[in-house]
């Protein structure tokens, strides 16, 4: 690849070269690359291919710069530049646009010392660079046009035809080349992106013979039928061609590439490159035998040539590298240590800025010089491996916002300790080359994983995030911000906003991908593309952002304007939210788990729970219960006395003996053997607590309060069982009698014992009976709040009993001076019987009469201790528990319909859909049709996924996140490759008010003081135009770059003592008007009149 024929030098005298790389060595480099490239974004769309390694692009025209003075390195310099850039599609009214643009950022930066000769000087090096460029294009568009249309075809599925002659747009420099689909098949849009697709074989049957139909295939059969099926290196050749054909029009990314490949044949053994040219060409012509020409033929041997000889320079020196490398790591571990630190104090010392992204300790530091010196020795071992490394490391670098400018410095540090430590010369050699390698391809990828996106996620602003999308095509958004691909190698926008806490601009992510759009076309809403790259979004955020689950559901909803018959139309997008491949997706398990009141009364949320429950669940859940609900029928019919507690001989004993067998066989039994697998199951897994600091007891029985009560369910049945009157009676009577008093008074007690245990399961039954109220939502919002109060309650029983167990034990030290029938006798006589009537008299059980006998008692002090009683619990703890419990309930209830919703949600997936079979289960998912578009208003079809409901008027306004027809809809053209109209702001913010009104503010007084100023005939430093936020600054450095060129080159119709005379009313008078009156040249002109040029500039 040689340009040297189409070089256009730039020749000017000496005086002008010194003036150019005078002038661009004191500018202020410092962000001027950034301020140029995002000026020259707007003017130049064309030149975007360029800007992604802006940094790298300053750089290079800093050489050319550098080089004015001397031809050769000018001529190689240019070269290099025009083959770098020669696949983009310049025009000249580009290279114009970049002419302008940096003339006025280099006017910006030197201001009073910018000189005509500065600009001569630079306009003549951009036109002679441009028409380079220019003419390396048109010299080299054919190849590089037949070199792409050529890999494409063979890119591309079996059988599928290609155009292979049709135009197309040229690759951009410093990027991949994109995957091409490899099956007929649809493929994702994730699939599009990485190549992330399955291997499929390519070999087509015709008759009995298998025809290659791949390039890869092709090329091994080819190299079989000419006795080269030996050569193992051909692998590695096809491994790279994808990466070097694509890359053709790049020659800094050609020769990344061809090193890269020197690294993985420096193990391989009878390398000999043209063998493989030759079985290349004769692949290419049995793939393309319809499309195959000269051309094609001078266009892929052009390209091989250039491969061929950097692969030959490459590879003998590869080897020599390998062993300096390896050679240099045999240091010992003090000495290694030192070489870590001494690269990182350098790196610190030399480049100030690092300092803002290395604040690691020293040990991590050791870490990571470690780690660059195992990618170094991997280069050699395992290059693919390697660079994988290297792109994700790169990745990583650019979602923290590292600058591609910090690279150089390190390089340049890691190579002085290197030179420091290393104690051969020799072996320099191989390790520069070697990390250079690894430095090139680190800043590359960084370059390309550094997007506007990457950037607005490390600044975490979510305006300059919608500004980074705005220009992308409508087609490409979704992909934008969803995933930054650099080589097999990708990064989630997305994710790292999300890992990295800028939740600003993961929330604009979120809501920019869960806007609907619509064209005439079709609508584009990134529900799917986010579901597709992040199947775990809803766990994600539950853990680390759970701020962001609301604007996530705010998403998936559609309201429409229109009301119709009282209710409004609603769309709620759950299809991924509750399908995922086939099954219950795991967001909705994650939901539950993840316990949040509010984020279950969301009405999305709401939504899907009450699909479930009322088309799947509820039935389940009441079939689960229908057999519990029998067992407490039978047991209140065969315990309560007055339903078959009757004559215990008689005929109807047999109903009380049958509901009571069976209890006892199928609730105990069920009971029993439930609960004797756990507890064995729990001792043999060890899931056991311990218990009293004394014995363990099974996990299980504290996981849920059903699995407890029924614990102790089943120990009171147990214990009923053993106490059974009528198998007691079986020894003294073989009637089968209910009850035996008549054979003793043992026989009787234990009837009556019997029938008092009975009534703790009885309680029990109906506590475990309360879930039944979870079938409606509201009944169970009040369970939910009673059980939050029941503890508060309990705190108060305790005062109330410590309170009455003080005032008992006080009065029963009175002395008894009453009769022996009076109140205090009766009692208060001691503490048992006076805390028995005090719990009587607090929960107002205690007889008016007995209260009479009080306040007539002989001993005074008993009223006045009851009177004390009754003003600290009925007037002091009461009102205070009353108090108490309004200020909970005022709290607790507005979760209490959250947490309703969360107890829903655990029987849904805790007790129904376990029961429901996967047929059914099929049938529910099919009957919601989520693969077919979604309604929107009457005749109007949205995006798939939806489920179609209505509500009332007015619920919107319990959800004013959502806004109502959130559709964005655009005229005009409906093509995918088009940007979004820019929409228009409803409202500003309030920092942008502020700035705004001060802008304005200062604006005046600049105003005021130009006007002062001019009338005084003087203009101070530091008024206006001094800032670079005023109007007559703005105005200036806009206006000095087109009035030196109007003078300079003739073209102007004012005459350049007009443009002195003009100006002179500006100029800046810092020093004795006499002397820079003596400072005045008649040859001086342009808006900077008040100084000569001369080469040395004047700074005043």
């Amino acid at each position: 690849m040689d340009a040297q024929d189409v070089i256009d030098m730039v020749e000017l005298d000496d005086f002008t070269v010194k003036e150019v790389q005078t002038g661009w060595k004191i500018m202020d480099q410092k962000g001027a690359f950034l301020e140029f490239f995002e000026s020259l974004k707007g003017v130049a769309p064309r030149s975007a291919p360029m800007l992604k390694r802006a940094h790298a692009a300053w750089e290079a025209f800093g050489k050319l710069v550098a080089g004015l003075g001397e031809a050769s390195q000018l001529r190689s310099s240019m070269e290099f530049c025009a083959l770098r850039h020669m696949s983009v599609a310049l025009q000249q009214s580009d290279v114009d646009s970049f002419k302008a643009v940096l003339l006025d950022v280099c006017s910006n930066k030197l201001a009073a010392l910018l000189t005509p000769e500065f600009q001569f000087g630079v306009s003549m090096l951009v036109d002679s660079m441009g028409r380079t460029m220019l003419r390396t294009r048109n010299k080299f568009e054919t190849r590089l046009r037949i070199l792409h249309t050529s890999w494409t075809a063979l890119e591309h599925s079996e059988g599928e035809k290609v155009d292979v002659d049709s135009p197309c747009p040229p690759d951009s420099p410093d990027e991949e080349g994109e995957p091409q689909s490899d099956d007929n098949g649809p493929v994702s849009p994730s699939e599009r992106s990485t190549g992330e697709r399955k291997h499929r074989k390519s070999l087509a049957s015709v008759g009995s013979v298998h025809v290659p139909r791949s390039f890869h295939d092709m090329v091994l059969f080819n190299a079989s039928v000419m006795n080269m099926g030996e050569n193992t290196w051909f692998e590695e050749m096809l491994r790279s061609l994808r990466a070097l054909v694509p890359n053709c029009g790049n020659i800094s990314r050609l020769q990344e590439e061809c090193d890269l490949l020197c690294l993985a044949l420096v193990h391989c053994e009878n390398v000999e490159l043209s063998n493989f040219k030759q079985v290349m060409l004769a692949s290419l012509r049995s793939l393309l035998p319809s499309q195959w020409n000269m051309e094609h033929e001078n266009a892929w041997s052009w390209f091989w040539d250039g491969v061929e000889t950097r692969l030959t320079t490459g590879m003998p020196l590869s080897s020599v590298y390998m062993n300096h490398l390896q050679s240099f790591l045999r240091m010992d571990e003090e000495a290694c240590s030192a070489f870590k630190m001494e690269v990182f104090e350098t790196f610190f010392a030399t480049c100030e800025q690092s300092q803002e992204y290395l604040k690691a300790s020293n040990a991590k530091l050791q870490f990571i010089a470690g780690r660059i010196l195992d990618i170094m020795t991997d280069m050699f071992r395992t290059p693919q491996s390697a660079v994988k490394d290297i792109s994700a490391l790169g990745l990583l670098h650019a979602g923290y916002g590292v600058r591609e400018e910090l690279i150089q410095p390190f390089v340049t540090a890691f190579m002085t300790a290197v030179k420091n430590a290393c104690p051969e010369e020799s072996w320099i050699t191989g390790v520069r080359w070697t990390f250079e390698v690894v430095s090139r391809t680190l800043a590359r990828t960084m370059a390309e994983g550094s997007t506007a996106v990457m950037r607005s996620i490390t600044k975490n602003s979510a305006k300059q995030l919608e500004e980074a999308v705005a220009s992308a095509p409508r087609g490409q958004r979704e992909q934008m911000l969803l995933r930054v691909q650099v080589g097999t190698e990708s990064i989630s926008p997305v994710l790292w906003a999300i890992q990295s806490g800028a939740l600003h601009s993961a929330e604009a992510i979120l809501k920019d991908l869960l806007t609907i759009r619509a064209d005439r076309a079709r609508y584009y809403y990134g529900m799917e593309g986010l579901w597709d790259r992040h199947p775990d979004i809803v766990p994600l955020l539950c853990k680390q952002a759970p701020s962001l689950m609301e604007p996530l559901l705010d998403g998936l909803m559609w309201r429409s304007k229109q009301i119709k018959g009282g209710v409004r139309r609603v769309n709620y997008y759950i299809s991924r939210i509750l399908v995922e491949e086939g099954g219950l997706a795991p967001s909705m398990h994650q939901l539950v788990k993840h316990s949040d009141p509010t984020l279950l009364c969301h009405p999305c949320t709401r939504f899907v729970f009450d699909l479930l429950w009322a088309k799947m669940c509820c039935f389940a859940f009441i079939v689960t219960k229908l057999w519990f609900v029998l067992t407490l029928v039978d047991f209140v019919v065969g315990l309560q006395y007055g339903i078959l507690m009757f004559d215990s001989a008689g005929p109807g004993r047999w109903a009380l003996i049958g509901c009571r067998l069976f209890m006892y066989i199928f609730s105990l039994g069920q009971l029993f053997i439930k609960h004797t697998t756990q507890f064995a199951h729990a001792y043999k897994e060890g899931r056991t607590l311990r218990c009293f600091k004394c014995f363990r007891v099974p996990a299980y029985l504290f996981s849920s309060r059903q699995e407890f009560v029924e614990f102790v369910l089943a120990v009171f049945l147990f214990a009923m069982l053993t106490m059974e009157p009528f198998l007691h009676c079986l020894n003294v009577d073989d009637r089968f009698v209910t009850n035996c008093c008549e054979h003793g008074e043992f026989y009787c007690s234990l009837s009556d014992n019997y029938d008092r245990i009975s009534t703790i399961p009885m309680l029990l039954y109906f506590i475990l009976a309360s879930d039944l109220v979870h079938l409606n939502i509201h009944l169970s919002s009040f369970v939910v709040i009673c059980t939050s109060l029941w503890w508060e309650f309990v705190l108060y029983l305790g005062a109330l009993g410590f309170v009455a167990t003080a005032f008992a034990s006080a009065i029963a030290c009175l002395p008894q001076t009453g009769a022996d029938d009076s109140v205090q006798l009766r009692d208060f006589y001691h503490w048992p019987s006076a805390f028995q009537s005090l719990l009587s008299m607090s929960l107002s059980m205690y007889s008016g009469n007995s209260f009479e006998e009080i306040n007539t008692a002989t001993e005074v002090p008993l009223k006045w201790w009851i009177i004390a009683f009754g003003a600290c619990w009925h007037i002091f703890l009461t009102n205070l528990m009353i108090a108490h419990f309004c200020e909970s309930y005022r709290g607790i209830f507005q979760d209490a319909m959250g947490h309703a919703w969360l107890t829903r949600g655990t029987l849904i997936l805790e007790t129904a859909m376990p029961l429901v079979s996967l047929k059914k289960w099929k049938g529910f998912v099919e009957s919601l049709k989520l693969e077919e578009p979604c309604e929107l208003d009457e005749g109007d079809v949205g995006p798939r996924g939806g489920v179609a409901t209505a509500e009332g008027p007015f619920e919107h306004l319990k959800s004013p996140g959502v806004e109502l027809d959130r559709v964005r809809r655009f005229g005009g053209l409906a093509s995918i490759e088009l940007p979004w109209p820019e929409e228009k702001a409803d409202k500003e913010d309030d920092s942008e008010k502020l700035q705004k009104m001060t802008c304005q503010r200062f604006d005046e007084q600049d105003r005021m003081l130009r006007e002062i100023c001019i009338k005084l005939g003087i203009r101070a430093s530091g008024l206006t135009g001094s800032s670079p936020g005023s109007i007559m600054a703005q105005s200036q450095a806009s206006d000095r770059p087109k009035a030196r060129f109007d003078v300079l080159e003739g073209s102007s119709s004012i005459p350049a003592e007009d443009v002195l005379e003009e100006n002179s009313d500006a100029t800046e008078l810092v020093e004795d008007p006499s002397r820079h009156n003596s400072m005045q040249s008649p040859k001086s002109f342009g808006r900077l009149g008040s100084q000569p040029f001369t080469s040395d500039p004047v700074v005043d």
